[in-house]
């Protein structure tokens, strides 16, 4: 006799059975080191940051910690947190961004999640430009919404009329991450204010999602520019992942100009969707770190020399790559299918993550936060591979 079957949302198996490959990659390569010891394999799969933490942040979690203070936090976050990150903001930019204007989320994935259920009815549109984040669809469809894309440009940037042909009367939002994961592109202020013209003058007001994990990680002398001062109805995402090089600490931040149109509706969707999805408010530790040193970061640079030095691995074995400008991936454009190229990467121990993940098809990510050593081997099995 057969158990009886029990029911389980059909939407969310279908979502998982479409998930992409970074996970899964990510959880081969523990496979491979433990079959084979973690030094016969270049895992290049995640993006999980191994410089070392701050000193100065650990000092400020002991001392945090001491204190043993572990009780709610209103729903929106530390106020004294909100109070400095709306200040920086102020420097930053020419916009007016006040505390009631920010709120502290679970990482900037918790962000995006709030956000885009503060936004979204069933069956409205977010445009994505690809190459995108991988998980970006599935937090639309969870939101209820549709995902459309626009096809970047060949140096992986977001284009102009690629938006215009993509916008329809259901377009509520547009998602942009600058540096761009997987491709380490970085929009200069210039090709912020063509994307912004073309919303402006759009029939309907549409949003700019700004996420924003790696805007202190660029490279070259450049910077991120302000997408605060570029856009009108803009909210941005910000995190201290890879900032602080605390990925698994899961704490960001959403801010909203309080000069955004329909500001005060927008900011009670946003707290109340962080209560009702669950989170309640990020964790209260890491609010009161990161207030004792709301301005630290990592020192970008060691990426940097393992940017220029992966690209030298992956030119010589014979790949055409773009030069990031900023977060640590490289995203080459490999010959044939690049699912098919990833396995065989994975058969030569090299971990690779395909292009069709992020909405480009013909290209892999390789994440180059990672020790030397790992890079080194990484170029060995790229060349027998390419032989």
């Amino acid at each position: 006799m057969s158990e009886p079957k029990l029911p389980l949302s059909q939407t969310t198996k279908e979502l998982a059975e479409a998930s992409p490959g970074v996970r899964r990659m990510f959880e081969r390569g523990r496979e491979l080191a433990a079959r084979y010891g973690a030094d016969a394999i270049a895992d290049l799969s995640l993006g999980n940051p191994d410089l070392p933490v701050p000193g100065e942040l650990t000092r400020a979690l002991v001392e945090v910690a001491r204190e043993a203070r572990h009780g709610y936090l209103p729903n929106a976050g530390l106020p004294e947190l909100r109070e400095l990150l709306a200040a920086r903001a102020v420097r930053e930019s020419r916009r007016r961004v006040t505390a009631a204007g920010v709120v502290i989320t679970v990482g900037a994935a918790g962000g995006l999640a709030v956000v885009l259920r503060a936004l979204l009815d069933p069956g409205d549109e977010v445009i994505l430009f690809s190459p995108y984040f991988s998980e970006y669809p599935i937090y639309v469809a969870l939101a209820g919404g549709r995902t459309v894309v626009a096809e970047g440009d060949r140096e992986h940037l977001p284009d102009p009329e690629a938006l215009r042909a993509a916008i329809t009367p259901r377009t509520r939002a547009v998602i942009l991450d600058n540096p761009n994961n997987p491709s380490g592109s970085l929009a200069d202020a210039g090709r912020l204010a063509e994307l912004a013209a073309i919303l402006d003058v759009a029939e309907q007001p549409i949003w700019l999602i700004s996420d924003e994990p790696y805007a202190d990680i660029v490279f070259d002398g450049l910077e991120t520019p302000a997408v605060l001062d570029a856009f009108s109805n803009v909210i941005v995402v910000r995190s201290w992942s890879k900032t602080l090089s605390i990925p698994g600490e899961r704490i960001g931040a959403v801010l909203v100009p309080s000069d955004t149109a329909a500001w005060s509706e927008l900011m009670a969707n946003i707290v109340f969707a962080n209560r009702a999805l669950g989170f309640v408010h990020a964790p209260a530790i890491w609010q009161r770190v990161l207030a004792r040193v709301p301005d630290l970061a990592v020192d970008p640079a060691p990426y940097q020399r393992r940017r220029d030095r992966l690209l030298q691995l992956v030119r010589a074995a014979g790949l055409d790559v773009v030069t990031p400008r900023g977060a640590f991936y490289l995203f080459p454009a490999v010959p044939g299918d690049d699912q098919v190229f990833a396995e065989r990467a994975a058969a030569l121990r090299l971990l690779v993550v395909p292009g069709s993940s992020f909405g480009r098809p013909g290209h892999v990510r390789m994440a180059y936060c990672v020790a030397d050593e790992v890079i080194e081997r990484a170029g060995d099995s790229l060349a027998r591979l390419m032989r």
